[in-house]
């Protein structure tokens, strides 16, 4: 929850929450207008706002400097099709505790070799792929 902020000389306690999504582009323009102001990013969307609805803007309680947020250097597609390998795994997983608890007995090692080969495979293309290595 925010601090409380002074409107009209006198302290008002911020209880109402909006929120909304944005892309990354969208938050970076965000970020660069609201370090130039020395707002917070959600201080600075406030003012905008109550400036454009012909409201008074409260001055910031505390301005302070926020470094413009970092935008991610991965694959989304990437990621996306990780997480996809990574749910048909869980999926395996899965199919493979059924049999364990039904039959009694763990699966072949065969099977769990693929298995850990599919797994060692998600984390290694996941590894590549935040250290910024194109697909």
């Amino acid at each position: 929850m925010s601090s409380p902020a002074l409107v009209d000389n006198h302290m008002e306690k911020r209880e109402h929450i909006i929120s909304f999504r944005l892309t990354g582009e969208e938050a970076g323009h965000i970020d660069t207008a609201s370090t130039g102001s020395r707002r917070t990013p959600g201080d600075w969307c406030r003012a905008v706002v109550l400036e454009k609805s012909n409201q008074a803007v409260p001055t910031p309680v505390k301005p302070r400097r926020c470094p413009a947020r970092k935008l991610p250097t991965f694959d989304i597609q990437e990621l996306a099709r990780i997480s996809g390998h990574l749910g048909k795994i869980g999926s395996n997983v899965n199919q493979l505790a059924r049999v364990a608890n039904t039959v009694g007995k763990i699966p072949e090692t065969a099977i769990l070799k693929i298995i850990h080969g599919e797994i060692t495979i998600a984390k290694d293309t996941i590894k590549h792929t935040l250290e910024g290595g194109a697909s």
